[in-house]
């Protein structure tokens, strides 16, 4: 039966094609039979098998491909990301540091304007007050010259011929005879009184002198600073010789002056009161020294000993140790500004005593 073994030929040969692990083993015979039969079958199928392993080799490659170009895409990708990422970063840093800037410009243009208007504000006052002197002068002026043509009228001789004005004589005033003290009194009946005192190398001026139960008499109040107004926002020549009309009331405000500070000081040791500080000593140096604070000893509170070797410092004398700034002018009115921790002390009280 030859149909038998030529299917079963042709099985076996498709199961050894298709690399199947079982064999078949057939007669040479049986093998001829085989090829004539299988041959023109087989060989499409073969045909077919190459070309599904050739696409499917294709496919593969172009898809290893396609997965290669996939991740340099996801990785450029990334790193423009990165890339974006930094920049807004960098615009950011850029944006805040400009912001910082013009807030900082903005401040000290404010800070230059409020000097400014300081200024103006100074230069305005000094102008009325040489105005009302000018007024003054001239209203003096007037007065006089009217006088002369009413003497000059009066004094006329027949003849049209005037008599020679009359020599105007000065008497000079006699000193008085009860002589200043140079001191508060040690023992007063009222908190607070006027008094006119006089130390040596200064002319008489008045000062409050205060007393109570607690700190006792003898206390010279020589600033009085009650508002916050730019009251005391004074030239260094002002603070000098003096500044306000001496008073007994709380808001009067008044400073003796620089000089006469440094005289007081210097020819006796002083007690100094500027609540709630205390000190045993205290010393104003001279002019040539910026009335720096020389020296304080036996001082309570804990800051006020940090203004010694301090200068005096207005806004139009920067010397508070700070080169490119003037506290003075920052804080609105002259002090020992201190250069360190730039202290500065608004107290209704500030007293010597000795």
């Amino acid at each position: 039966m030859v149909q038998p073994v030529v299917l079963l030929s042709a099985i076996c040969f498709i199961t050894v094609a298709l690399g199947s692990e079982e064999s078949c083993y057939l007669t040479e015979e049986q093998e001829d039979d085989c090829a004539a039969v299988c041959h023109p079958i087989v060989k499409p199928l073969l045909r077919y098998f190459e070309k599904i392993q050739a696409k499917e080799s294709q496919f593969q490659k172009e898809n290893s491909e396609l997965q290669k170009k996939l991740q340099q895409k996801g990785l450029e990708s990334l790193r423009n990301y990165s890339d974006l990422q930094k920049k807004y970063s960098d615009l950011q840093e850029s944006y805040s540091d400009l912001r910082n800037r013009k807030v900082i410009e903005v401040e000290n243009l404010k800070s230059q304007i409020g000097s400014k208007n300081v200024e103006i504000k100074f230069l305005k006052d000094k102008i009325s007050e040489l105005n009302k002197t000018n007024e003054l002068a001239t209203k003096i002026l007037r007065d006089d010259i009217a006088k002369l043509r009413e003497i000059v009228k009066n004094k006329t001789s027949n003849n049209g011929t005037a008599s020679p004005l009359p020599t105007r004589t000065v008497q000079q005033q006699a000193p008085p005879s009860k002589a200043i003290p140079d001191r508060c009194p040690q023992s007063q009946n009222e908190t607070e009184i006027i008094q006119e005192i006089q130390i040596p190398g200064s002319d008489p001026f008045k000062v409050v002198c205060y007393s109570d139960e607690e700190i006792g008499s003898g206390w010279l109040i020589v600033y009085n600073h009650w508002d916050k107004t730019n009251y005391f926002n004074r030239t260094y020549e002002e603070f000098e010789r003096g500044i306000g009309d001496v008073g007994t009331q709380w808001d009067d405000n008044y400073f003796i002056g620089l000089e006469r500070l440094h005289l007081l000081t210097s020819r006796n040791s002083y007690e100094l009161r500027m609540n709630p500080y205390k000190c045993d000593s205290f010393i104003v140096g001279n002019q040539s020294e910026g009335y720096m604070v020389k020296d304080t000893k036996g001082c309570t509170g804990g800051i006020l000993p940090n203004l010694r070797q301090v200068k005096f410092s207005t806004w139009d004398r920067d010397e508070d140790g700070y080169p490119d700034r003037s506290l003075a002018k920052e804080i609105g009115y002259g002090w020992w500004i201190e250069p360190r921790i730039a202290v500065f002390f608004f107290n209704p009280f500030f007293g010597l005593s000795y």
